[in-house]
């Protein structure tokens, strides 16, 4: 997208929620950037509350998870998210999600598939993606433009 957040050496990629529209075909994806979330987020801790509200504004959740990282570290990160969401709105937990392995052009197929398993039987579909080589870009944008589709449609299931 073109969007232009403000960004420095934070621990999150944002301060602040930003709204991206990407164009991908013919459909129109609007993404929210928002930062990642601590533990106690629910209960106010960090900047939890302002960025919880944005998250019931989307129809579903694309956690981006640094691929470079163990599999038991993110594993523990989404567990932390998804734990907060929920806890601040069941509802939300419910909602679609997928994983995003990010850097995905440092990692071997062999650590793709180790970090596929760490994560298996949470109902998360994982893609490896890379913004420096594109990787992946494309097939899940095709991927989002399609389920976009489906929720034109009354009464589509989302997954």
């Amino acid at each position: 997208s073109r969007a232009q957040p403000k960004v420095a050496d934070y621990p999150f990629t944002t301060l602040d929620p930003n709204l991206g529209v990407v164009k991908h075909k013919d459909c129109s994806l609007v993404f929210a950037d928002l930062p990642g979330l601590i533990e106690g987020a629910h209960e106010g801790a960090g900047l939890g509350h302002k960025f919880l509200k944005h998250v019931s504004r989307n129809r579903m959740l694309l956690h981006l998870v640094d691929a470079s990282q163990d599999a038991d570290r993110i594993k523990r990160n989404v567990e932390i998210v998804n734990t907060e969401i929920s806890s601040h709105d069941p509802e939300l937990g419910q909602r679609p999600q997928m994983l995003l392995f990010t850097k995905a052009d440092l990692l071997s197929e062999a650590d793709r598939t180790m970090k596929m398993r760490a994560l298996e039987g949470r109902g998360l579909n994982g893609y490896f993606v890379s913004s420096h080589s594109g990787e992946g870009v494309n097939s899940l944008l095709d991927t989002l433009a399609g389920l976009s589709a489906r929720w034109q449609q009354p009464e589509a299931p989302l997954l």
